[in-house]
C-alpha cells in the first residue's frame, strides 16, 4: 500500500472512531487511557480536550513522545499515530476546542475554565494495520 492509500484510510478510521486510546510514556513505562475528544487541525495534527491537572499532561510536559491509537467499532482494523504531543495554553487554542467539542460543557464552563485543558499532537509516522492483519507504515 502507497502512502496516500495508508494515509487515506487512517483518516477513514480516524474519523469513525468515537473513542481512541491515548499513550503516554510514564517514566520508563508507558501510560494509556481512553478518550473521547478529538479535534482535526489538519495535516495529522489533533487538539485533545482534557483536565489541566490530568497525570497525562504532567507526562507529556516531561516526554513528549506519545501515540494515539484509532479502530473500527469491529476492531478489523487499526491505526496508530506516532508523534509528540505538548500542552497546548494559548487561549485562541483553548477557545476553538472548547467549541468543537459538543460534550465540554459537561466537565467545563468555559475555555477559560483553570481545569480546562488542552493537548496537542502532531503526527510524524502512521502504522496502519488492514483486515488481513498485515502492517503498513509510513512517515508523516
Amino acid at each position: 500500500m502507497d502512502k496516500d492509500g495508508i494515509q487515506k484510510k487512517a483518516k477513514e478510521i480516524i474519523a469513525s472512531s468515537k473513542i481512541f486510546i491515548l499513550s503516554t510514556v510514564d517514566g520508563e513505562a508507558p501510560c494509556s487511557r481512553f478518550m473521547a475528544s478529538l479535534v482535526d487541525e489538519g495535516s495529522f495534527s489533533y487538539y485533545m480536550e482534557t483536565f489541566s491537572s490530568a497525570r497525562k499532561v504532567s507526562q507529556i510536559r516531561r516526554n513528549p513522545n506519545a501515540q494515539p491509537l484509532f479502530f473500527k467499532p469491529d476492531y478489523s482494523e487499526v491505526v496508530t499515530l506516532i508523534g509528540q504531543a505538548n500542552s497546548a495554553v494559548s487561549i485562541e487554542v483553548k477557545e476553538k476546542v472548547f467549541g468543537a467539542v459538543p460534550d465540554s460543557t459537561k466537565y467545563f464552563k468555559s475555555f477559560k475554565d483553570e481545569g480546562f485543558g488542552v493537548i496537542e499532537f502532531k503526527t510524524n509516522a502512521i502504522e496502519y494495520f488492514d483486515q488481513n492483519h498485515e502492517q503498513h507504515s509510513v512517515k508523516v
